[in-house]
C-alpha cells in the first residue's frame, strides 16, 4: 500500500507540474489602455497622447497616438519602463491602427548602451496584430547613433520604448520633388495601440542563419517585417508556400516603390549570393540592392513578367554593381558587413509601365554560399 500511494503521489506531482509548464506565463507588463495612457507619451512638436474610447482592438479603450507629418517636426509615442523592469523579457506583443498606410518602427534604447529597431509595415485602417523579439530588434549604427559596449541588447537595461511613423524621416528633407516620387502625403496623422505586452515567452527568429543557407526572413510573424514606401500597402500573401510578402500598389509614372528588409549584422558572412521567387501582376523593372551597414550600397537589375507566374532568381554578389550613390566604388560587395536587402520597382522610372494596380510577391528570400 506504501508503494501504491508513493507511486500515486509521484504521479499527481508530475502531472501538476505538467500542467503548471503549459499554463501561459503572466506578461511582465501588460497595458489595456482602457482607462489610462499607462505612463505612454507623446514626444515631439505638436503630439498628444490621449485615450480613446471610439475604437479598439481589446477592452473599452486603445492608446491614441496624434502627430504631424510634416518638416521639422519629428514625433514619437514612448514609454519609460522602471529601471529593470524588463528583465527576462524575450517579446513584445501589440496591435496597432494607422489612418494612412505606412512603415513603422519600435525602437528600444538602452541605459549606457546602444539603440535598437525593429521595422514593419501597417495597412490603413486595420488591426495589425505586431510581435517582435529581441533577435527581431536591430542596433541602430548611424554616425549619430549610440555606441553599444556589449554589442547586444540587454533587456534589464531597457530604459525606454517607443513607436514612430518611418515616413517622418522622408519629410524631414523637405523635398517636394522626392516626396512625390515615393508618394509622400504630408499632414496630421493617428497611430492607436492596444493591449501591449512584454513577456518572457520566446519566438522562433525570423532570420535563420544556417550553415549551408540564410532564410533572410521566415516571415512567421504577423506582420511583415519590412520598410516600403510611401502608399504601398504590405500584407502576407494569401497564398502558396512557404509564406511571402505580398506589395501593393499603383505603378504611376514618376513614381518609385521601394521596399526594405533589415538584416542582423554578419548575417550574410560566408554567403556568396542571393536567391528568391518573385511573381507580379504587371512587369516589373526590379532593382535588387544589398547595403552594407553605414557603407556601401550594391546592385542590380532584372525583369519580372507581367501575369503573376512565380519565377526563381539567383543573383552572385560578385556581379553586383557599385549603385551611383555608394559611398564604396573601389570594391565589391563584403557580405559579411550587409545590414539591409531593397527591392526597388523602377518601372516607373524607366517608362517601362503604364499606370495600373500592382501586386508584387516576394518569397523564399535566402543567401547561400558561392557556387563552386
Amino acid at each position: 500500500m506504501t508503494y501504491v500511494l508513493r507511486t500515486y503521489l509521484l504521479a499527481s506531482a508530475l502531472f501538476a507540474a505538467s500542467v503548471a509548464m503549459t499554463q501561459p506565463q503572466a506578461p511582465l507588463v501588460r497595458h489595456s489602455f482602457d482607462t489610462s495612457e499607462e505612463g505612454w507619451t507623446g514626444l515631439g512638436a505638436n503630439c498628444r497622447a490621449s485615450i480613446t474610447t471610439q475604437s479598439s482592438f481589446n477592452g473599452s479603450g486603445a492608446l491614441k497616438f496624434e502627430y504631424d507629418l510634416r518638416p521639422r517636426a519629428m514625433g514619437l509615442l514612448a514609454w519609460q519602463p522602471q529601471e529593470g523592469a524588463l528583465a527576462g523579457a524575450n517579446t513584445f506583443r501589440f496591435w496597432v491602427r494607422a489612418d494612412q498606410t505606412t512603415s513603422l518602427g519600435f525602437i528600444v534604447q538602452e541605459k549606457g548602451g546602444g539603440r535598437y529597431t525593429a521595422m514593419f509595415a501597417v495597412p490603413k485602417g486595420t488591426w495589425q496584430k505586431v510581435e517582435i523579439s529581441l533577435s527581431d530588434l536591430i542596433l541602430n549604427q548611424g554616425k549619430d547613433d549610440p555606441k553599444d559596449p556589449s554589442g547586444r541588447l540587454e533587456p534589464e537595461k531597457i530604459e525606454a520604448l517607443s513607436i514612430g511613423d518611418l515616413a517622418q524621416f522622408v519629410a524631414q528633407a523637405d523635398n517636394p520633388q522626392f516626396a512625390s516620387l515615393i508618394g509622400l502625403e504630408l499632414g496630421p496623422r493617428v497611430l492607436l495601440l492596444d493591449d501591449f505586452n512584454v513577456t518572457a515567452e520566446k519566438l522562433p527568429a525570423t532570420v535563420a542563419i544556417g550553415p549551408k543557407e540564410v532564410v533572410l526572413d521566415t516571415f512567421s510573424r504577423p506582420q511583415v517585417g519590412w520598410l516600403a514606401t510611401c502608399l504601398t500597402s504590405v500584407v502576407k500573401g494569401e497564398t502558396g508556400a512557404p509564406p511571402a510578402m505580398a506589395a501593393s500598389y499603383r505603378q504611376a509614372t514618376g513614381r518609385i516603390v521601394a521596399l526594405a528588409r533589415m538584416i542582423p549584422p554578419g548575417s550574410l558572412k560566408g554567403m556568396g549570393k542571393l536567391s528568391f521567387t518573385a511573381a507580379s501582376k504587371q512587369r516589373v523593372m526590379l532593382l535588387v540592392q544589398v547595403e552594407e551597414a553605414g557603407g556601401g550600397k550594391f546592385n542590380t537589375i532584372l525583369e519580372v513578367p507581367e501575369g503573376n507566374s512565380p519565377k526563381s532568381y539567383t543573383i552572385e554578389f560578385a556581379n553586383l554593381n557599385a549603385a551611383d550613390d555608394s559611398p564604396v566604388r573601389d570594391r565589391g560587395l563584403r557580405p559579411e558587413l550587409a545590414g539591409q536587402v531593397v527591392f526597388i520597382d523602377a518601372s516607373m522610372l524607366a517608362g517601362a509601365s503604364s499606370d495600373a494596380d500592382n501586386t508584387l510577391t516576394i518569397r523564399n528570400l535566402k543567401a547561400l554560399p558561392s557556387t563552386p
